[in-house]
């Protein structure tokens, strides 16, 4: 991407965050925007459609970078921990380890969300308050919950058999509707855990925090 782009997609970038400290992003315009940016309506134009555009876009920039580290995080430990030539075939016990790799992955992916939200937060916190878009951050955190559960299932240092996986009990649709309710609303409660934690400067360890959310979670 030539540098120009560059640089006139960052600082749209970040004139939106500003704007989003102060007021809705329904009151922001594309003049507000341009004229912040010092740039001509054409031009931003050229990149997105409206202030909405722009703030899809920062999200799903935000998210893919994350998702990245999340995955590779999760490849790494997988390469980490193969049992050699052990073969597990128990059901219970590939439920058993299942569980235990579930609930791994998921305090290391809430620690990997809660950096990212440290040393970010001048991004994060106009982009999830009530004038940005307050549905992203619960859309991270189920990311990072519920993700990487399909490369999971495929690391070979399972060892599972394909006609088992079904029996995985941490696909999302193999649970009850009641379940999946129970899920949203530890989710909801989770990322009300990490706003809190947020609002109060952050003081407590990213380690710590993810140990309580993911207690909370499980």
């Amino acid at each position: 991407m030539d540098a120009r782009i560059r640089y006139t997609k960052r600082i749209l970038r970040e004139v939106l965050l500003d704007l989003l400290k102060d007021r809705d992003l329904s009151c922001i315009s594309v003049t507000d925007l341009c004229e912040g940016a010092e740039i001509n309506r054409a031009t931003f134009y050229r990149y997105y459609e409206s202030p909405v555009d722009l703030l899809n876009h920062i999200e799903a920039e935000l998210l893919e970078n994350l998702r990245e580290r999340v995955c590779k995080d999760t490849a790494e430990h997988g390469n980490n921990e193969k049992p050699g030539n052990s073969v597990i075939t128990a059901d219970a016990e590939v439920v058993t380890r299942c569980e235990a790799l579930e609930r791994r992955e998921m305090k290391d992916n809430l620690m990997i969300l809660l950096k990212e939200l440290k040393e970010n937060a001048d991004i994060y916190k106009p982009l999830i308050s009530r004038n940005g878009d307050p549905t992203f951050g619960t859309r991270m955190l189920r990311m990072c919950i519920e993700g990487t559960k399909e490369a999971a299932v495929a690391d070979d240092s399972l060892e599972m058999d394909k006609s088992k996986e079904s029996k995985d009990t941490r696909y999302i649709t193999d649970i009850s509707e009641e379940q999946l309710w129970m899920r949203e609303y530890y989710i909801g409660g989770a990322w009300a855990v990490i706003l809190n934690w947020m609002e109060e400067g952050m003081q407590t360890e990213p380690e710590k925090t993810a140990d309580f959310i993911e207690t909370l979670i499980s």
